[in-house]
């Protein structure tokens, strides 16, 4: 029995400037949500570390989804978790358009 879609992307080659904007980080995750179907509940928290790495996270009525920035690099890490099942390209096509580079993901059914 399958009781949820787990989606986990792993990106390089990204725009290093783009990908540590907290405001931009912040309104993709606001969007990665209502454009695959999935409901937020409440906005996105974004916090930017001392080191320099970044983490998001937004809320979903069927989970959530987040991302992780490291403090150095072109990459980022990236999961939505989701009782129903989403469109994955869907959210690699929003997560390349906002911040470049290239980017692989796998979806678990658990």
């Amino acid at each position: 029995m399958t009781l949820g879609f787990h989606w986990l992307a792993t990106a390089s080659g990204c725009d290093p400037a783009k990908i540590r904007d907290r405001e931009r980080v912040r309104e993709v995750l606001d969007r990665l949500g209502p454009t695959l179907g999935l409901t937020a509940v409440g906005g996105p928290a974004v916090h930017v570390n001392d080191d320099g790495s970044l983490v998001g996270f937004v809320l979903l009525a069927e989970s959530h989804a987040s991302m992780h920035v490291p403090p150095q690099g072109d990459g980022f890490l990236a999961d939505v978790f989701s009782c129903v099942s989403f469109d994955a390209e869907v959210a690699a096509e929003l997560l390349v358009d906002a911040f470049g580079g290239n980017l692989q993901g796998r979806i678990v059914e658990r």
